[in-house]
């Protein structure tokens, strides 16, 4: 037992049931071995100095941790990486496989295309690989070389590296790189030597030409980890030594639900030298040999001749317990086990849920407690999370699905839960089921919370927990780059103080909109442009006092008022930025442009629109968390921020009191008909949705039943470009009993436009024109809206911004229109809808679809949008709550200014949706997407 690359403890191993603070059963890991070498930066890894290097292979399907393509094998996207260390510093080198090496991105978005980010921790313990990133830990961008441009490495993020060194060189399948990392990069190592620790990820970006204008298509990352950019938890833990250790890397899942086929990888690098023979062994908990088998093995060819990579597939019907290993043998000199992974079952997790949903009863418990019965199909996605955590290999998630599944059965059961001092705490807000409190966990460090009515949000708070107090802070600072910080500490009666806790708050907010820049008026706007980011925000001129930038150019062609108020609001600042020349000022991250005619230098830079709106923001360092609130109504906010903090069980009477307030502020019609009263209520959801079946997060049926858990009346899940998952959790939901308004619906994704279309009995192909598209829908008499419109910055949707879909056949518009409160005037509103967009498998973002009918089915949706008897619901952004018509926002007032008929109406829904359903055996379907249509 030589050579031990993992060794572990055990803090328990056998699940003596979920709780709160539940964990996986394995407590601490030895880290790997980061080894010491001598490195010349020439961008040739010679094998005397790389051999002994810590080598993280990157080429199997194993480690895809992002895919808007299908992945062709290691030579269209594959590597080896290096890492090792002497006195000055770390070293990095790659042997990257690639068959299109293209990236014509700025340094700052040179993930979009070919790239390699290599992400380093090296801070104190308290900080070590925990979120989020700060000095010392640093995401760094490295841009391959390309024709007769060598490698760029840049650090993005606010924390820059000084004296970092770059050298690479184009290779016949790909290139090579070599980068170095000075020690002072990482203030809290004062003595580096061995025993240091570092964290240590990798990811490879790969882009081609057929990938056209999608960003990212497809990443590998070592083990496949995802999210990197805000997640060091999931770098791998380091530990520099003078002494190498043969490493081999073991590809097989750390997590499964089932005791069956389990295939085993193992994988060399290229420059290991002679391997002798090695075995893979699948052992217990206490280190007895279960199976032992010598894999099948092969070398690759050029670029890593020599790596080997060796296969065996185990039938795992003899392993007991809740916990296993595998391990490699090497054979070269004397028997030793070269590395030892833990891989944890979770079978035993999913049945004690399962036992507690059936143990509920929900068919029994929707009849008489129809709320609390929704509690469970809350739980429902929390299982759906866990499987997605068990196929994704992600084990912060899989922890934090299992203490919110752990938390939300215990609360449903009315059991009070221990405080755990992080965002799951907040759970406790939803104790009593008729107040309609829904906390969502759209990531593992987030809370959203979001009061309902019936199926209607009211108000939503996000909660962010960071490391400490400091961090808090800090993020309550953050501002939209390149203006003015709106929020205010005081306030003319004082420090703003919210919940007894200091506070910041504004009543008002920037608010933008895509915009094409060839709308530009000179004679009342100028222009903030973040050169980095490739951005430009349109600003009119009187609004010039909210910019803040660190330089300014001036064109000859500028208009005179404009440059005198320029130079008037230049001379009204205590701190001057710099006039530049447009060359100079496209090094800067932000600069004021007063210009005629747009510089050729923007032209192919986003444009938006900003404006200043009445909205109140509210932000609340409490602890090391901050409570944020975006609203309409500043009294709304400040009241659901209180209740927040307050972190006891909301009542039905603050959420009243929350729903009068918004109704006495906003209401501008209580006509109070007997006729509309009998005639119409309204119904609320959500009309754009992904699952994992294109690229959100949550399944299909995770995420219908967490549009269920939202309240919503109405769902349509719109994956890109497919209609598989949909399909598959229509038919399911008939299957299993469920009553529900359920859209098959489709993300027709183009370069030059995205519209949705909905409800669909068969896919919509994406490759024709935009009046072939809308003809295909109209012919299933489907609804179809444009997405998010200017937002592919396409000729096609910029030439269309300023025009309410009469040059279309569409149906809708998503989202709030840049000229909304114009087009009302006017009288030539297009039909509106909401809609979250969301991938996450939450709903926390709290915009939706207000239909105003007799009742909710898929002709009453296509009715309701078609005749423009749909409401766009914004909480959360814009100066008003309901953007539409104005007959039918004042209807929907009507019905919530005396609501208790809407809060009956959705009790007897819920009934009615759940009176048959069998939400046990829809959580063990079995299903999978293929790859028709992908």
């Amino acid at each position: 037992m030589k050579r031990l690359l993992v060794f572990l403890l055990f803090s328990q191993i056998c699940f003596s049931g979920i709780s709160i603070d539940w964990t996986l059963p394995v407590s601490e890991e030895k880290p790997y071995v980061i080894p010491y070498s001598q490195i010349t930066i020439d961008g040739i890894l010679k094998e005397k100095e790389w051999r002994d290097s810590l080598c993280l292979p990157v080429r199997s399907k194993f480690h895809i941790a992002n895919a808007r393509r299908t992945w062709s094998g290691p030579m269209d996207a594959g590597m080896e990486f290096y890492v090792c260390w002497n006195e000055s510093g770390l070293y990095f080198g790659a042997i990257v496989a690639d068959n299109e090496v293209i990236n014509e991105k700025t340094p700052e978005t040179a993930y979009e295309q070919d790239c390699i980010e290599i992400f380093v921790d090296g801070r104190s313990k308290e900080y070590f690989m925990k979120p989020p990133y700060s000095k010392g830990c640093y995401q760094i961008f490295v841009i391959p070389p390309i024709g007769e441009k060598n490698p760029v490495a840049t650090v993005f993020g606010p924390n820059k590296i000084s004296n970092m060194q770059i050298a690479g060189k184009k290779t016949e399948k790909g290139y090579d790189i070599e980068l170095f990392v000075p020690w002072s990069a990482f203030p809290d190592i004062k003595k580096p030597g061995s025993g240091t620790n570092i964290g240590i990820q990798v990811m490879l970006d790969d882009y081609d030409k057929k990938d056209l204008d999608k960003k990212q298509p497809l990443s590998l990352s070592y083990s496949g980890k995802k999210e990197l950019y805000r997640s060091p938890q999931n770098f791998i833990h380091c530990i520099c030594q003078q002494k190498p250790e043969r490493f081999f890397s073991i590809e097989c899942p750390s997590l499964i639900l089932e005791k069956k086929s389990f295939p085993v990888w193992v994988e060399t690098g290229s420059m290991i030298g002679e391997v002798g023979e090695i075995k893979i062994r699948i052992e217990n908990k206490d280190g007895k040999k279960i199976y032992e088998r010598k894999p099948s093995t092969k070398k690759y060819s050029y670029p890593w001749s020599n790596a080997i990579r060796g296969y065996f597939n185990f039938e795992l019907g003899k392993i007991e317990g809740d916990i296993f290993f595998v391990s490699i043998v090497s054979m070269e000199k004397n028997e030793g086990v070269i590395y030892r992974k833990p891989v944890v079952f979770l079978g035993n997790v999913a049945d004690e849920i399962l036992s507690a949903i059936n143990r509920a009863d929900v068919k029994k418990l929707s009849q008489t407690d129809p709320f609390r019965a929704v509690g469970y199909l809350g739980v429902g996605a929390c299982y759906e999370k866990i499987k997605r955590a068990v196929e994704t290999d992600d084990t912060s998630k899989l922890v934090s699905a299992v203490r919110e599944s752990a938390a939300r059965i215990e609360i449903l059961n009315r059991k009070k839960f221990k405080e755990t001092s992080c965002v799951l705490d907040f759970l406790s807000l939803s104790e009593n089921p008729e107040s309609q409190v829904v906390v969502e966990y759209p990531f593992v460090d987030t809370a959203s919370i979001t009061f309902y009515w019936a199926s209607v949000p009211l108000v939503n708070v996000r909660v962010k927990q960071f490391y400490d107090s400091n961090q808090a802070i800090q993020a309550s600072r953050q501002k939209l780059d390149g203006f003015v910080d709106l929020l205010e500490d005081v306030n003319p009666a004082g420090p703003v103080i919210i919940a007894g806790l200091p506070a910041r708050a504004s009543s008002w907010a920037y608010m933008t909109f895509y915009f094409n820049i060839e709308k530009f008026d000179p004679g009342k706007q100028i222009l903030v442009v973040l050169p980095q980011k490739k951005q430009i925000y349109v600003v009119d001129r009187e609004k010039i006092d909210c910019v803040d930038v660190e330089g300014i150019v001036i064109t000859d062609d500028v208009t005179k008022n404009t440059k005198d108020i320029i130079l008037k609001y230049v001379s009204s600042l205590k701190t001057k930025p710099k006039f530049l020349s447009i060359d100079d000022a496209m090094k800067t991250n932000s600069v004021l442009i007063g210009c005629g005619k747009i510089p050729d230098q923007l032209m192919n830079f986003r444009a938006y629109k900003v404006n200043v709106v009445k909205q109140s923001i509210i932000r609340v360092p409490f602890n090391n968390m901050l409570i944020s609130c975006s609203h309409p109504s500043r009294w709304v906010a400040e009241e659901a921020v209180k209740l927040v903090i307050r972190k006891k069980p909301v009542l039905t009477e603050d959420v009243e009191k929350i729903r009068k307030t918004l109704v006495n502020e906003f209401a501008f019609s209580t006509r109070s008909s007997e006729k509309v009263r009998t005639q119409n209520t309204i119904y609320c959801g959500d009309l754009h949705a992904h699952s994992n079946f294109s690229d959100g997060y949550l399944s299909p049926v995770g995420m219908v039943l967490q549009s269920m858990y939202c309240f919503m009346d109405f769902f349509a899940l719109t994956d890109h470009n497919t209609i598989e998952g949909a399909n598959i959790v229509s038919q399911l939901l008939s299957k299993h009993g469920f009553n529900y308004t359920f859209l098959v619906g489709q993300e027709i994704t183009t370069k030059n436009f995205h519209f949705n279309a909905y409800p669909l009995k068969k896919v919509i192909p994406w490759d024709g024109t935009a009046e072939e598209i809308i003809d295909y829908a109209k012919q299933q008499s489907a609804i179809i809206q444009w997405n998010h419109p200017g937002w592919t910055n396409s000729q096609w949707e910029l030439s269309r911004l300023e025009k309410p879909l009469t040059d279309t056949n569409l149906d809708a518009w998503e989202h709030i229109p840049l000229y909304y409160y114009d087009w009302k005037k006017q009288d030539i509103l297009p039909a509106l809808v909401g809609s979250t967009d969301t991938h996450d498998g939450t709903f926390s973002n709290p915009e939706r679809t207000i239909i105003v009918a007799p009742s909710v089915s898929e002709k009453s949706i296509v009715d309701a949008i078609k005749e423009k008897r749909s409401i766009l619901v914004s909480p959360a952004a814009g100066s008003d709550y309901m953007y539409g018509e104005n007959y039918f926002i004042g209807e929907a007032w009507d019905i919530l200014l005396e609501a208790q008929n809407l809060k009956e109406n959705k009790r007897n829904q819920i009934k009615s949706m759940l009176k048959n359903a069998d939400l046990t055996n829809l959580l063990k379907e079995k299903y999978q997407k293929s790859q028709i249509g992908r």
